[in-house]
């Protein structure tokens, strides 16, 4: 993985110890609000990066460093890990919490 841009600066992967959940993405889009809301509601502790699709920046070769399909949202994970897709992270927060049947 590339440098990642943040409201605090470029840094690269290697130089920060992965604690907190990076959620890259714009309030406006509904991906990306569905999956802030879910992380509201499990309690997870996140940050959140503007990139707005309609700003251009998914393209940006800042952004598509971090997440080369260049689409919002990301979700950067504790460990350096980067999910994409709203679906596949809606469903990787909701395991194991009373939002999921049994």
């Amino acid at each position: 993985m590339g440098p990642i841009v943040t409201e605090t600066g470029t840094f690269s992967p290697s130089q920060v110890e992965w604690k907190l959940l990076t959620l890259f993405g714009n309030l406006d889009s509904g991906n990306v609000h569905k999956v802030h809301m879910i992380l509201c509601r499990v309690g997870k502790a996140n940050r959140r990066v503007d990139v707005a699709q309609t700003r251009g920046e998914p393209r940006d070769e800042k952004f598509l460093a971090i997440n080369p399909m260049a689409k919002v949202p990301a979700e950067l994970l504790e460990g350096g890990r980067l999910m994409s897709e709203s679906g596949a992270i809606l469903y990787y927060f909701s395991q194991h919490t009373s939002l999921t049947s049994p």
